[in-house]
């Protein structure tokens, strides 16, 4: 059985249903190069953990996951960075998270409990559950800029 420790995500076993909770509330759950790391690894443990039977996934605080954080983003200088970066190298780590949510069998339900915009609508539609509560939105801002959906999305 994996160990399950992590910066960004609590995990949290009862039995055999999993429980995996985006931890950045302060940031709306906002996917930063950690949690992005995280997120593959966390789905890749998931896919080869005979002890689980099903997986919870959530956010913490009022909203499930805002999307990529885009202030990290600026941080580590934004577009100029980007685009000094191989092709297609930008986008790898939100796939890697998508195909390894794929290789899952076990059916992973969303907690959706507030926005999932961006990465995280990608994610909370990857799930093969949706239990949404009454504060729940999906969507994708990135059409807003005449863009496609990031990390290998297609909402």
């Amino acid at each position: 059985m994996p160990d399950y420790k992590y910066e960004t995500l609590l995990v949290d076993q009862d039995q055999s249903v999993l429980t995996i909770t985006l931890n950045r509330p302060e940031r709306l759950n906002a996917v930063d190069e950690v949690m992005h790391r995280e997120l593959e690894a966390v789905f890749g443990e998931v896919a080869i953990d005979p002890s689980v039977s099903a997986v919870v996934l959530t956010g913490a605080g009022r909203g499930f996951c805002s999307g990529g954080d885009v202030r990290a983003m600026d941080e580590r200088g934004g577009a100029i960075a980007l685009q000094s970066r191989p092709l297609g190298a930008v986008s790898q780590g939100g796939r890697r998270i998508l195909h390894n949510m794929l290789w899952v069998e076990q059916p992973i339900i969303c907690a959706l409990n507030g926005v999932a915009a961006g990465l995280g609508a990608t994610i909370a539609l990857f799930c093969d559950i949706i239990y949404a509560s009454d504060q729940a939105r999906i969507g994708d801002t990135h059409v807003k800029a005449g863009l496609v959906a990031g990390d290998g999305g297609a909402v």
